[in-house]
Formats: C-alpha cells, sequence, structure tokens
C-alpha cells in the first residue's frame, strides 16, 4: 500500500487539476475573500519534539506526517496555529485519542504504538507491534486500545494477512484477532457500545468492511457498498448513529446506517476542495468541521490538511501547510 501511495504521488504532483475554492468563515477563523488561507510561514523548528506551554490549555489538532519528516505536527484547533512536534517515528500512519485526551500514534514501520498525554512532549508509553500498525481507535465503554496492522510480522518478513491487536487499558501484551477474508487491516473505529468496525483489503483485493461484537473472538462481514470504485480504504468514524467512511481515493466521506449487517448509504458529504486522486486517509469530524488530510497536490505537493463544513460539505474554508509532510492522518484532542 504504501509503495503505491508513494507512485500516486508522483502522479497528483505533475498531472492533478486545483482549483481554487470559494471564501468562507466559521466562528473565530477569518473570514475569506478569494480562497482559503495557508498557513506557511517559515518557522525554525527545532530538532527533536517541542511543545509550547500554552498547548496543554488548548484544544488540539494532531497531525500524522508520513513524508520525509516523519513527525506528528500539533496546531491549536480550530486556528491552525503550530505549537509542536514530536519526533522519533518511523512512518506514522494512524492517530487516536481517549477520553481524557492521551493520544496514541501507530508507527508503522515502527512497530509500536506511542502514548503521550495531551499537550506533552515526551511518550508515556510505548507499545510493541509485531507488525505494521497503521490505524487505531479507543473503546469508550472500556479504554481498550485497538491497533490495525497492515500485516501479521515483523517489517520484511510479515505474512500478508492483516490483524487486530487490542490492549486492555491500552496496556501490556495484546489480544490478537484475524479476520480469514481480510488479507490487510487498514482503519477501525468503536461504536458507543464497544463493537469494533474495521476495513481494509479482502482476498479477491477488494475492499472489505468487518465488526467485531464486543465479547466477541470472530469477525461478521459487513455489506457495505461504495457509490464509486475503490482503490484503497480510508478512515472511519462514527458521527452520532452514522457511520463514515472515507475512501482512500474519493473526494467525498459516505455516511451509513447499520441493520445487522447490511449497510444503507443516507449521505454523501462532498469534500470539493480535494482535488487530486488520492482523496483522504484518516480524517476527523469535529462539531461543524471535518478535518481532512490530504497526501499531495500540485498546489502542495507536501499535503495539506483541509477543513470542511459538516455535514454540508462543499468547498475547503480553510487550510494548513505550515510543516506539512505528506499527511496520512489527523485527530482532535479536546482540553
Amino acid at each position: 500500500m504504501k509503495t503505491l501511495r508513494a507512485v500516486l504521488r508522483g502522479i497528483a504532483v505533475f498531472g492533478a487539476i486545483v482549483v481554487l475554492v470559494r471564501c468562507g468563515s466559521d466562528g473565530a477563523l477569518t473570514p475569506l475573500q478569494h480562497a482559503y488561507p495557508a498557513l506557511t510561514d517559515k518557522i525554525f523548528v527545532p530538532r527533536g519534539s517541542w511543545m509550547l506551554p500554552e498547548a496543554r490549555r488548548s484544544d488540539l489538532l494532531y497531525v500524522a506526517n508520513d513524508g520525509s519528516s516523519n513527525d506528528v505536527t500539533v496546531y491549536s484547533y480550530p486556528s491552525g496555529k503550530l505549537v509542536g512536534v514530536l519526533t522519533g517515528f518511523n512512518h506514522p500512519t494512524g492517530l487516536c485519542v481517549d477520553k481524557v485526551g492521551d493520544v496514541y500514534v501507530a508507527n508503522f514501520y515502527g512497530e509500536s504504538v506511542v502514548e503521550y498525554r495531551h499537550g506533552g512532549k515526551d511518550p508515556i508509553e510505548t507499545l510493541a507491534d509485531n507488525g505494521t500498525p497503521n490505524g487505531c481507535a479507543i473503546d469508550p465503554t472500556t479504554g481498550n486500545l485497538a491497533v490495525t496492522n497492515n500485516c501479521d510480522g515483523p517489517v520484511g518478513s510479515c505474512f500478508p494477512s492483516g490483524t487486530v491487536l487490542i490492549y486492555t487499558r491500552a496496556k501490556g501484551k495484546p489480544h490478537v484477532f484475524t479476520d480469514q477474508y481480510t488479507v490487510e487491516m487498514l482503519y477501525c473505529v468503536f461504536d458507543k457500545a464497544g463493537n469494533l468496525f474495521v476495513d481494509g483489503i479482502n482476498g479477491f483485493y477488494h475492499i472489505g468492511f468487518a465488526e467485531l461484537r464486543k465479547g466477541k473472538a470472530v469477525f461478521s462481514s459487513i455489506d457495505l457498498k461504495l457509490p464509486l470504485r475503490v482503490t484503497q480504504p480510508g478512515g472511519l468514524q462514527w458521527a452520532g448513529h452514522l457511520l463514515t467512511v472515507a475512501p482512500g481515493n474519493g473526494r467525498a466521506i459516505y455516511q451509513y446506517t447499520l441493520s445487522g449487517s447490511r449497510a444503507t448509504l443516507v449521505r454523501t458529504v462532498a469534500l470539493m476542495g480535494i482535488r487530486n486522486i488520492f482523496g483522504t486517509n484518516q480524517f476527523r469530524i469535529e462539531r461543524s468541521t471535518v478535518v481532512a488530510p490530504v497526501l499531495s497536490t500540485k498546489e502542495h505537493p507536501n499535503g495539506v490538511v483541509e477543513y470542511f463544513r459538516y455535514p454540508s460539505g462543499g468547498d475547503a474554508f480553510y487550510a494548513i501547510t505550515r510543516s506539512i509532510d505528506t499527511p496520512e492522518a489527523a485527530d482532535v484532542s479536546l482540553h
């Protein structure tokens, strides 16, 4: 998957069409005149992790950068002011946040998941993962941490069979779960009852969705049909009673109701500012905003994190490019 992304990034840089979006405003954000603003002013970034003291007292947006920087950049939310950088990763690809605001980073080639306090610059926990962690989620009923692995085993010798690891209260050694129909596990999310939903690539190299019900050890397939041909899965999030899906090559997020194993499409939120072949991966719906990382565009070859109105969608009304470097995931930790 990462090799495919690298090839597609090159195509996007030279061939994607970028159209400037219309103006907009949102609460404390500055109203725009012609196109959304991008925070691009250059600043000195010290080596190693750092965090401004004000970060602990602010709502924060975390962005996992999968480019050469291999870091997680931290911004005040929603203003987009850079307040910190977390370093030392080997291709961070996923983020999740627990109920107290602690942030977990899926460190793909580092074969680990790293935990930080809200606004903290030093890890408080590093969980070993004998695979390639791509995404993560926190069970709201127990505090358990679920991690989706792209494949099973150490990098360079892993088996083409994705796994889900569940760490009890986000500690210790995990319980390992597999699905006989899934080759790669990519993203995951818990519902409010503690049931886990995952997406990935199945044995026929098609996109698949499955549920691991709370207390069960076997996945159940979900009949969820996306309205376009998808080359790779994207992030998942529950928005109220709607399961929200972002196909990795789409320019929208899709919302479904579930009845048993059948998913019904009820809403499409168009992300019109995404003018490239990637779409978004791990997005975040926070209040009335969709925060969407985009790996690369012709205008922003290192990527951009865009804000869209929710649930209306449409054009992006704000963007962050400062210290962005191929953003794979975005999540918000509330103060």
